[in-house]
């Protein structure tokens, strides 16, 4: 990103983000070891039927993130209590991303997309 020329609260915004769904697919959409078949490849070429896949895509607006992996549950966000290890990932992206989506990828699996406007900024605190 600071190849393309992105700002510095761009850039920070964008890792957090895509941290947050790159956690999410690993720990939620990701399959089991024992289900996974390395020798299948998704139909549009991303690689085996297990794999997670992250595209970036800067435009003079806005960046676009976008997490595919073979799941086909979609992602559902959470109220974390106090003390929670975890629950709070979508709400990150929401306060983050000027808009998030997901939907079912054709083929199999799900994919989920963050905006993130080039003027993001980060929240205080």
């Amino acid at each position: 990103m600071h190849r393309w020329g992105a700002a510095e609260e761009l850039i920070e915004a964008a890792v957090l983000v895509v941290c947050e769904l790159v956690t999410n697919a690993v720990c939620h959409g990701a399959q089991p070891a024992r289900a996974r078949r390395r020798d299948v490849a998704h139909p549009d070429g991303r690689g085996p039927e297990s794999s997670i896949t992250l595209t970036l895509g800067l435009r003079s607006d806005a960046l676009h993130a976008e997490v595919y992996d073979p799941s086909p549950d979609l992602p559902v966000p959470r109220s974390a209590g106090h003390d929670d290890d975890c629950g709070r990932g979508l709400a990150i992206v929401a306060a983050l991303a000027e808009s998030w989506t997901t939907g079912w990828a054709p083929g199999g699996g799900k994919w989920v997309r963050a905006c993130l406007p080039r003027a993001a900024a980060l929240a205080p605190g």
